[in-house]
């Protein structure tokens, strides 16, 4: 971040917080920062992001009759528009590149063990294979 953006705790609070020296186990410290109303999804991601090889950005999309056939998200009352949201990332624990033959999590990260099944395959529990890996990826078999 910028150093313009306003945060609520300053950089010696900051480091005071942070070495703490009796904790024996993992600190938090809550630092927020105030955003202007006006950032756009995009410029949030090209400021946040910077420099980091690897980012991304996830927005939902409007709901619209086709994307809904069943009515499955059609709002109470006379709202007709479900809130939209934006995610936005940078410096991941793992990468999930799925190709048209093969899905592979390349491990950037202590975290990274959490992607995929514990046998190796994906969430739905099919087993690896339907394609070579690249280098410090795992394969998990067919997209």
């Amino acid at each position: 971040m910028s150093d313009s953006t306003p945060l609520d705790t300053d950089r010696e609070t900051f480091v005071d917080l942070a070495g703490d020296a009796d904790a024996e186990g993992p600190v938090v410290v809550r630092v927020a920062a105030s955003l202007d109303a006006d950032v756009t999804p995009l410029a949030a991601y090209a400021t946040l992001v910077g420099d980091s090889p690897y980012g991304f950005l996830l927005e939902s999309g409007e709901k619209v009759a086709s994307s809904d056939p069943d009515g499955a998200f059609t709002a109470g009352g006379k709202a007709d528009k479900h809130p939209r949201y934006s995610f936005v990332g940078y410096d991941p624990e793992a990468i999930v590149s799925v190709h048209p033959d093969r899905t592979e999590v390349t491990e950037l990260g202590p975290a990274a063990s959490f992607v995929g099944g514990a046998d190796g395959g994906d969430v739905d529990g099919e087993t690896g294979g339907g394609g070579t890996a690249a280098a410090g990826a795992t394969d998990l078999g067919p997209a």
